[in-house]
């Protein structure tokens, strides 16, 4: 609704963006992301770090793991502490063979968030709504190392 009553209301296409990359609908995602990041490209960071997130998540369920750690970086650089933009990395990297880019990652979340990684490979923590999606997570995680 508050889409209808405002269309231009960056905050709100930004929250869409990374809502729709979380459950599947990675076209839309990728589309309102850049919409967002049109109308308000100097936001604060939180919100252009979060359709740089959206951006990462949609690429990552879509496979285009390049696209995923393109976006990720860009996401890690505006709020590199928030552990998803991280674990998304690791992921992407190891399922294109480069599992040694990751570990910058893996290193930072043993600083900040050292349980994150098995909370996800464990099933205790679903990011994806599609099951699919999730699996592809928990794969690139296996696939770096990352055990329960």
């Amino acid at each position: 609704m508050g889409f209808t009553l405002n269309p231009n209301f960056a905050r709100n296409i930004f929250f869409m963006a990374w809502h729709e990359s979380l459950v599947g609908r990675t076209t839309e995602a990728r589309e309102h992301a850049h919409l967002a990041l049109q109308l308000s490209p100097r936001d604060t960071d939180l919100w252009v770090g979060d359709a740089y997130l959206a951006l990462a998540q949609a690429a990552f369920a879509d496979a285009d793991f390049e696209d995923a750690m393109r976006w990720g970086e860009r996401a890690i650089q505006m709020t590199p502490r928030a552990p998803i933009r991280r674990a998304l990395m690791i992921a992407s990297a190891a399922h294109l063979g480069r599992a040694e880019a990751g570990l910058p990652h893996e290193q930072a979340l043993a600083d900040f968030a050292p349980a994150f990684l098995d909370s996800i490979v464990s099933g205790a923590l679903i990011l994806f709504r599609l099951p699919e999606h999730n699996a592809l997570l928990v794969e690139g995680l296996k696939k770096a190392g990352v055990k329960p």
